[in-house]
């Protein structure tokens, strides 16, 4: 896990997707949002489910500790996360829009799979660098993410590499 990693100064940061959660914050410090993003519900297409309310008692998958783990049954491998809705062994999957959507364009002609039009959580999803709390050059790594976003770098980075509708 990237946090225990940074916890046993393996590692000096984690940039990967990684949430901005209360529960995060609590043990590491963060730079500000360099992405904004929100949690959406993945169900089968023959489903019945049309609301975040209706799978309170369903079996639901998600990515071992991601933002969306606190909903769950957490699974290791995201292969399983999209393959056993797919199949039906689990009735819904939570993750974040961005994944959500590389996985629908990729599989669009052949996925069972259609996604609930509901944001989830969206004030603990956004995107941030993940440091050891008290990190002492938090300060300047804000600032280097102001200065890409001001001058163009960001949004160009973004439209080559995260590939959303947004």
């Amino acid at each position: 896990k990237l946090e225990q990693k940074i916890k046993n100064k393996e590692l000096d940061l984690a940039i990967a997707g990684i949430s901005i959660t209360d529960e995060r914050q609590r043990e590491f410090s963060f730079t500000d949002t360099y992405y904004e993003t929100y949690l959406q519900i993945v169900v089968r297409k023959d489903s019945q489910i049309t609301d975040r309310k209706e799978i309170t008692e369903k079996k639901i998958g998600v990515v071992e500790g991601t933002s969306s783990a606190q909903y769950a049954e957490d699974y290791k491998n995201i292969t399983k996360v999209w393959n056993d809705p797919e199949k039906g062994t689990i009735d819904a999957t939570i993750y974040d829009t961005t994944g959500i959507q590389n996985y629908m364009k990729e599989h669009a002609d052949n996925t069972n799979l259609s996604v609930l039009n509901e944001q989830l959580n969206s004030e603990e999803s956004n995107y941030g660098i993940m440091f050891a709390k008290g990190y002492k050059y938090l300060d300047q790594f804000n600032v280097a993410l102001q200065v890409l976003n001001n001058d163009g770098t960001y949004q160009k980075l973004k439209e080559q590499w995260i590939k959303t509708k947004e």
